[in-house]
């Protein structure tokens, strides 16, 4: 996909150091999946919000959570993503549900989350 970059993971002890959210069904609607948070963004290469679009070649268009999760668990040894990065997205090409899934499920754990919210 245009925009989106090939990043190499080791997988190891602790799995590919990052957690995943997002999937078709979701109850916010049909979303992409997108990193959450991890020890792997710790290098700067993942960062959250980020897409994964692709798992050593094995697509995650259309894909659930919970068949994203297993393609992810089943990969060893050094793991390929196709990464979609957030700043790559424009508002342009993104939904209402992406914002509002973005929004409670990226940022939820920001420190004052609620008394921003409180203060709208």
């Amino acid at each position: 996909m245009t925009g989106s970059t090939d990043l190499t993971q080791k997988k190891g002890s602790e799995g590919l150091g990052f957690s995943i959210v997002g999937g078709f069904g979701s109850p916010h609607g049909d979303l992409p999946i997108y990193v959450k948070t991890g020890a792997a963004a710790a290098d700067g290469r993942l960062k959250r919000g980020d897409q994964i679009l692709a798992v050593n070649g094995e697509s995650l268009q259309g894909a659930t959570h919970e068949q994203a999760v297993a393609i992810l668990k089943k990969q060893r040894g050094t793991v390929t993503l196709d990464v979609l990065p957030m700043w790559s997205v424009t508002p342009l090409t993104v939904s209402f549900p992406f914002f509002f899934f973005f929004f409670f499920f990226c940022h939820h754990n920001q420190p004052n989350m609620k008394e921003t919210a409180a203060s709208l």
